[in-house]
């Protein structure tokens, strides 16, 4: 199963010599599909520059949960300083 788009070759186990290949034209839909959704997967579908844009992107998703936690312990510890105060005076 290749994993990018190319052709595919088959070996003998034994010699290692290539027995067959089949060129990417050929190749089953499914085959193309899976290699596209790979190469968006890695972000490598246009290059360097989209790899940078895609580990952008994904580091941005990773710390939105994480801040959303801060602001919402932040939250809570204010509301119960508030809680004191109020009991205090």
């Amino acid at each position: 199963m290749p994993l990018r788009a190319g052709d595919r070759f088959d070996f003998d186990i034994e010699s290692g010599k290539i027995t067959g290949s089949t060129p990417y034209s050929e190749q089953d839909k499914s085959t193309h599909v899976r290699s596209a959704v790979y190469t968006v997967h890695v972000g490598s579908w246009e290059g360097l520059f989209t790899r940078i844009i895609t580990f952008l992107a994904a580091l941005l998703g990773a710390t939105l949960p994480l801040t959303g936690y801060y602001l919402w312990i932040r939250r809570l510890i204010n509301k119960s300083k508030q809680k004191q105060r109020r009991s205090e005076a």
